[in-house]
């Protein structure tokens, strides 16, 4: 005979779908609420009276919302952490990768047949490397590096002040008048050298991608286009690299002498520790890259040294001379 087990609350037979046993907070609230009843392991519950003992149960007591009345309270000590720089890290352990990879059998993925081996292969490439391959990083670029990182280290601990003036009056909501980067004058924009833009950028990736990126929107279909808010005050709109929809707008600060803040709408956009390839586009194009020649900027275009084949005039009577002589 099957035996029929009953919902201790409100001694209803309970189904095997909808019974359930009894957890300590469900104990609890029988024990406040019924104090005759005296639950034990083999008793279950069905599944509505779960829930409702789930919903009267007591909460958890909370702090007190006055702090300092509260003598138990203990601060938590603060977790957070401001943004940092995560491709200026990546970079170094980048440009290590890539001279392992440099290597041919290093460059694919490997069967499981090879995992015993391959920490003896990297060992000898690298030995190849540190032989006989100029090192990374010279002896006499160590003061720059610690310079670099200290900088970065004071900047980690400012807040960007021109993303807080741009959200504070509006300026991304205001009406302007957008005019292509090549043809507005922007007055007092200083003139950097390539040491200069890289203490701002801290590095070398995004200026790399500067020129090949002004290039795609001076000479493509999408243009950059600028507004100047004041003779200190810039701003800029200018087309995802990733995705062909999507439109940023960025806002530059400057001086006769330097560039002082910048902060763009994309993800890393406000980060005060190095800049984003938008703002150092923008910036390598009106400190160094409108004084260049236009032929200079981005990629070489070698396709005009080459000919189309279905335009070339072939000589019938040259080629039928040949034949003959062949015959």
């Amino acid at each position: 005979m099957v035996k029929a087990y009953k919902c201790i609350c409100c001694n209803k037979r309970a189904k095997p779908k909808d019974r359930r046993p009894l957890t300590d907070t469900v104990k609890n609230y029988l024990r406040r609420v019924f104090p005759a009843v005296d639950p034990t392991d083999s008793d279950v519950i069905c599944f509505q009276c779960r829930v409702k003992s789930y919903k009267n149960a007591p909460k958890p007591r909370q702090c007190s919302d006055n702090i300092s009345n509260d003598p138990d309270y203990q601060p938590q000590p603060s977790t957070s952490r401001q943004p940092f720089s995560p491709l200026s890290i990546r970079w170094v352990v980048e440009s290590a990768n890539a001279r392992i990879k440099g290597f041919k059998y290093l460059d694919h993925v490997m069967p499981n047949s090879q995992l015993p081996f391959i920490g003896d292969f990297v060992k000898i490439v690298c030995a190849i490397s540190n032989k006989y391959f100029p090192p990374l990083s010279s002896p006499d670029q160590v003061e720059q590096d610690e310079l670099i990182a200290e900088k970065m280290l004071q900047q980690n601990e400012k807040e960007n002040e021109l993303k807080m003036l741009v959200e504070e009056k509006g300026l991304a909501r205001k009406k302007t008048i957008w005019r292509p980067i090549e043809d507005c004058e922007v007055q007092g924009f200083p003139r950097l050298s390539d040491e200069q833009l890289s203490e701002l950028t801290l590095g070398v990736y995004q200026l790399r991608l500067s020129s090949s990126y002004m290039q795609e929107h001076t000479t493509g279909n999408c243009d950059i286009k600028v507004h100047v808010h004041e003779q200190s005050l810039i701003s800029a709109k200018l087309q995802s690299r990733h995705t062909s929809s999507r439109m940023y707008m960025l806002w530059i600060r400057h001086s006769e002498d330097m560039v002082e803040s910048w902060y763009c709408q994309c993800k890393t956009g406000s980060r005060v520790v190095g800049m984003c390839s938008h703002i150092a586009a923008v910036v390598w194009f009106l400190s160094a890259g409108r004084y260049q020649q236009k032929e200079s900027l981005g990629v070489r275009d070698w396709g005009k040294y080459l000919s189309d084949a279905s335009a070339i005039r072939i000589d019938d009577s040259s080629s039928s001379e040949s034949d003959s002589e062949v015959f």
